[in-house]
């Protein structure tokens, strides 16, 4: 939400946004205001002092391709005003979300902050929307069986972090085809067969694989 609001040197611009930001979004700044939690809860925002300090709590529901959508808002409420994007998240009759073409590319602006619900709510319905977005960019999840990855790359090196993100103990075997070596960063024993290594990590738990080809 409100990005482009102050300069580099935190001054904060007439219009709301820094240059070219309505051109990359498509849209102009309209209101932006504290929303509140469901059923009044301060998890977050603490609680209200005077009347019109911050804005009773409604999700965003979503239209066009995102309509079969819901998105608990958290914190900023920023609403805003298309010229070329086209809307994906409203409120009432304002706009809490659009997506403008850009370039090559798409750029989304989600007029709040997503992780709260999560986090504190345990509802989901935020990673779905965004999880909708990434797969339209063809973009899909980077796993080793049930484990999730996020590699990095320095030479003839990379770096596997996995993660285990169940309540269950998880055990996956992956190959080495195109690694000479593989080793945990904190020099526990990856066992190696046939050309497979095998990893265990207990639930919530990290391992970071290093490897070199």
């Amino acid at each position: 939400a409100c990005p482009g609001r102050f300069s580099n040197y935190g001054f904060g611009f007439p219009s709301e946004q820094a240059p070219g930001v309505q051109e990359l979004f498509g849209c102009a700044h309209k209101r932006v205001a504290v929303i509140r939690e469901p059923d009044d809860h301060s998890k977050w925002t603490g609680t209200a002092v005077g009347y019109g300090d911050s804005m009773q709590y409604q999700e965003l529901f979503g239209v066009g391709e995102f309509a079969e959508h819901r998105v608990f808002p958290a914190y900023y409420l920023q609403t805003m005003l298309p010229t070329s994007a086209k809307p994906i998240l409203m409120i009432e009759d304002d706009v809490a979300g659009c997506v403008n073409r850009y370039g090559k590319g798409q750029a989304y602006l989600i007029g709040t902050l997503l992780g709260h619900a999560e986090l504190s709510y345990n509802d989901h319905r935020n990673g779905a929307f965004l999880t909708s977005i990434l797969r339209r960019a063809g973009i899909s999840l980077d796993r080793v069986g049930k484990l999730q990855r996020r590699q990095r790359v320095l030479g003839k090196k990379t770096a596997w972090f996995l993660f285990n993100t169940t309540r269950e103990i998880i055990e996956e075997t992956f190959s080495l085809a195109g690694f000479k070596s593989a080793r945990d960063l904190f020099g526990e024993e990856l066992p190696q067969q046939n050309g497979n290594a095998r990893v265990k990590i207990e639930p919530m738990d990290i391992h970071c694989i290093l490897l070199e080809a």
